[in-house]
């Protein structure tokens, strides 16, 4: 079964399998030097804390969080005496100016005790509204997470493919090399050195798209971030995971269906919209409203304290269809909101499907990526002592060593596949924080 903190850390019951990875990862870091220079290579946590306090949609949706805080302080204060103090001075009376009158000055406490319940509508509603401000921002935060890791993690395969080219490059040239050497030597044709030419051209083009996409990629980082894009910005590798993780499409499911805010977001959304019907309804019918308030004069000049209750009860027999249209117009809210929620599910249940799916295949490619590189491997030492024994040219090492290289960018492309589908079913179950690799 899985763990509700995130698939990652399930027990192995149920629909829950792992099983150690291929040992790909030593050459992975083999390929994964520093790339630029400059200040310390970043850690993912570290690209993570960084955002949180720069990326623009996590500060906006903050600062709705503390909007709507606002809103529903100032809705219950008037569940709440209000206090005033004023002062006042008498100018004309009667179409005759007054002469040396002296200011009055009194405190006023309202109370209102009943209004015939918009005030509880107003206040719930209001709580609502903060709800789903922090489910909003909550998801925001997920989604930059999100994205945030999987540039990480595409700048982290930009430079190990990066590497695979560069050390592709080095061995032709070396190749090269010998080949004129021979040739030098009379011991071969100049046409021995052509094909090597023309595959060292196509490594070299190959060399310089592959930095350039580690440049771009690591543009793409710092923009998520919120910094502005520098030469010299380097990334950590993450943690290599022992084992793959195997998870039912149900497990991750019923994980989600308990973690993602996009859930909380709509039940608060529902109950604001069932508030504002009541109120608009409430709004048809005769409504009755009780209030209490005391004077207390705060000067000399005679004036007399006060105090009273007092009851009223009103009703809008026409508005001009305002009322009836604000009804109509709450019940379609509250209409769009049952469909939102539904649809919320429905987008949910994809997201977890896709999720399984992509980790489910990178996990099989892991396994098929391992064994290519192995072949590959032993066809290069096979064809090298051919070579060494004269029954291969150049043209037969050099090919072992395409079929090697091809391999091994393989291997990466797979490797970091499978990370991004962590990530992926971490984003899509809604779990918080950093992707717990292992």
């Amino acid at each position: 079964m899985m763990d509700g903190r995130y698939p990652g850390t399930m027990t192995h019951t149920g629909g829950m399998h792992v099983k150690r990875i291929p040992q790909l990862w030593p050459l992975i870091g083999l390929l994964l030097l520093p790339w630029g220079a400059g200040a310390a290579p970043l850690t993912l946590h570290d690209c993570l804390a960084l955002a949180a306090g720069r990326q623009a949609d996590i500060l906006t949706g903050r600062d709705n969080v503390t909007s709507a805080q606002a809103h529903a302080v100032e809705a219950h204060s008037s569940y709440l005496p209000q206090v005033t103090v004023g002062t006042a001075k008498e100018l004309v009376t009667a179409g005759n100016p007054l002469v040396n009158t002296d200011l009055s000055t009194d405190l006023t406490v309202t109370q209102m005790i009943f209004d015939g319940g918009q005030r509880e509508l107003t206040y719930k509603s209001a709580k609502s509204a903060v709800t789903q401000s922090q489910a909003v921002l909550l998801r925001t935060q997920e989604t930059v997470n999100f994205t945030i890791t999987k540039d990480y993690l595409a700048l982290l395969r930009a430079q190990a493919l990066a590497k695979v080219s560069a050390q592709q490059t080095t061995y032709i040239e070396g190749q090269l090399k010998q080949v004129q050497a021979r040739v030098e030597a009379g011991q071969a044709a100049d046409v021995d050195a052509l094909p090597i030419k023309a595959q060292l051209a196509t490594a070299q083009v190959d060399t310089l798209t592959a930095a350039n996409n580690v440049r771009q990629a690591a543009i793409t980082l710092q923009q998520a971030i919120g910094l502005d894009p520098e030469d010299g910005f380097a990334v950590q590798d993450v943690p290599a995971p022992a084992k793959t993780l195997t998870v039912t499409i149900a497990d991750a499911l019923a994980v989600a269906k308990k973690a993602r805010p996009e859930l909380v977001e709509d039940a608060a959304g529902l109950s604001a919209a069932k508030n504002d019907v009541t109120a608009a309804t409430l709004k048809l019918y005769p409504v009755a409203s009780v209030a209490a308030q005391y004077d207390q004069p705060m000067d000399n000049n005679g004036g007399t304290r006060s105090y009273g209750i007092s009851a009223g009860l009103s009703w809008c027999i026409y508005s001009g269809g305002k009322t009836q249209a604000g009804l109509q117009d709450a019940r379609a809210s509250l209409d769009t909101a049952h469909v939102h929620a539904a649809q919320t599910l429905r987008d949910i249940t994809v997201d977890v499907q896709q999720a399984v799916l992509a980790l489910d295949n990178a996990r099989e490619r892991l396994g098929a990526t391992a064994l290519s590189v192995e072949a590959a491997q032993r066809n290069f030492d096979a064809q090298q002592g051919r070579y060494d024994q004269g029954m291969a040219i150049p043209l037969d090492l050099l090919n072992a060593q395409l079929s090697v290289a091809t391999a091994q960018s393989n291997a990466v492309q797979a490797q970091y596949d499978y990370l991004t589908a962590l990530a992926q079913l971490h984003y899509a179950t809604g779990q918080q924080g950093e992707v717990p690799w292992n």
